[in-house]
């Protein structure tokens, strides 16, 4: 029996022929609207609605899919901390309004000079835990080390407006259904790759 340890799965330092698996077929679009997380336990649970998906396969309306995970070992969230351009300051400061092309340059540059920034993950737990609160996910990957350790990040809009990054690493996850039935990541793939299939024939379509 081989003592080599798994390895760390996380963006920072990926371990040789490891590549991240991409989710957007069937995290697109979904909406991540409750984080639980138990730290005796080393347990986070992701839910998540897919409306989109819910209504192609006439799914019931409180639908939800589950994200568990095992033994997490690290739970990271990232913002953008984006700078005041100092033409637009200006601009402020004297009341002329930009032009178009002016207010886009100053737009390009601060985007440029943003940087990423640690933030609470208890504070978006807090968050989600509010009344019609969601984290609205437009990216999202996986990795995956055999049947061992796991990591998924996710970036979104927390509050529609706020950009932020999501990275969780742990030694295993489960998945289930609203209707608590198991599921699997590849069941859902493939309903994702199934709804898009059908929306670009659907587009394609005279």
């Amino acid at each position: 029996m081989s003592s080599e340890s798994p390895p760390e799965l996380d963006w920072v330092h990926l371990p040789p022929r490891i590549e991240p698996e991409s989710l957007w077929g069937c995290l697109h679009d979904s909406y991540l609207t409750r984080i639980q997380s138990e730290l005796w336990q080393r347990t986070v649970t992701f839910q998540f609605r897919s409306y989109h998906l819910q209504k192609h396969f006439g799914l019931p309306e409180d639908w939800i899919f589950q994200f568990r995970f095992e033994q997490v070992e690290s739970v990271r969230v990232l913002t953008y901390e984006r700078p005041e351009h100092p033409d637009l300051a200006a601009s402020d400061a004297s009341g002329r309004e930009l032009t178009q092309e002016e207010a886009y340059r100053c737009a390009v540059e601060a985007n440029d000079r943003s940087r990423h920034v640690t933030t609470s993950w208890s504070c978006v737990e807090l968050a989600l835990a509010e009344e019609d609160s969601s984290f609205d996910v437009l990216e999202a990957e996986f990795v995956r080390y055999g049947e061992g350790p796991v990591a998924l990040r996710l970036g979104g809009m927390l509050h529609s407006s706020d950009w932020h990054q999501l990275t969780i690493r742990a030694g295993g996850l489960t998945l289930s259904r609203g209707d608590r039935e198991s599921f699997t990541l590849e069941e859902l793939v493939a309903m994702g790759q199934a709804y898009w299939k059908h929306f670009s024939q659907r587009r394609s379509d005279p």
